[in-house]
């Protein structure tokens, strides 16, 4: 009888967890832009907006490129959910003369980084002078800390791509199995959580995009991102229990359950 009322509790917390599914929506914890500079000089720590593209090669300006850099504080999300959806949204406010559309794609970022107090003047798109802890094109945080790589460490597998017009829009990157991916894994390890860097349709030339970032003004158009995910728990459950009645999916149960006291390693099949 013990064992039929475990059965019943397992199952109702089980099922509930499925059918009851939670929505967390994020502005970005820290943003910034990098922008192409052999010396790693300027940033954007604070500014009003993000760069992703290439430069045109008028008006004195080089044609070098800006990423944008994401971070999303996902501490709300407990351990072990399971992540259903994710999506991210960017709004294109400023579109050069002569640009064509184009396509955006978003990497997962593999080192930390930083924003700094730096804000560019004006419209915001050569940067200004990078502020201390500030990412760059070269540092991580400048001026001690640097990348791997000029220009950011990210996956060169893009985890979602996103199409962009002629014209100001929203750029909505909708959910992929890659992005619910690098959210599950920044939420069961968030020392791992560098966010993201989206990167413009870098071979075009004056194709520029300049981006709202989370300190402009307008909260409505700020970056977003959209997680959905169920918190399941089988804390309370004894292992042998959730072997019994979830032989199949016994190592799903046990990560969930694990605790101190009883260690996911405990649970057999």
């Amino acid at each position: 009888m013990r064992d039929f009322f475990r059965l019943i509790a397992l199952l109702l917390i089980f099922f509930s967890g499925h059918l009851l599914a939670e929505v967390l929506l994020l502005e970005p914890q820290k943003d910034n832009t990098l922008y192409e500079d052999a010396q790693g000089s300027f940033s954007n720590g604070a500014g009003q907006y993000l760069f992703m593209g290439r430069t045109g090669g008028d008006n004195g300006i080089d044609r070098l490129l800006r990423r944008a850099l994401l971070r999303f504080d996902l501490s709300a999300i407990p351990p072990g959910s399971e992540i259903s959806t994710v999506e991210l949204q960017l709004t294109i406010d400023k579109v050069p003369t002569g640009a064509t559309g184009g396509v955006s794609t978003v990497h997962r970022l593999l080192s930390d980084w930083g924003e700094g107090s730096s804000n560019a003047p004006g419209p915001e798109g050569q940067g200004t002078g990078a502020a201390t802890g500030d990412a760059t094109w070269i540092h991580t945080f400048f001026s001690t800390d640097t990348w791997n790589a000029a220009g950011g460490d990210f996956i060169a597998t893009a985890s979602q791509s996103a199409n962009y017009s002629s014209s100001p829009q929203a750029l909505n990157f909708l959910s992929s199995a890659q992005l619910v991916a690098d959210v599950a894994a920044w939420v069961n390890n968030p020392a791992t959580n560098f966010g993201w860097i989206v990167l413009g349709d870098e071979p075009a030339v004056q194709n520029a995009r300049r981006l709202l970032s989370r300190e402009h003004v307008d909260s409505l158009t700020r970056p977003g991102l959209m997680v959905e995910y169920t918190p399941l728990s089988f804390s309370g459950i004894e292992p042998s229990t959730i072997s019994k009645y979830f032989p199949k999916n016994a190592s799903m149960a046990c990560s969930r359950a694990a605790s101190a006291a009883v260690p996911a390693a405990a649970c057999k099949v």
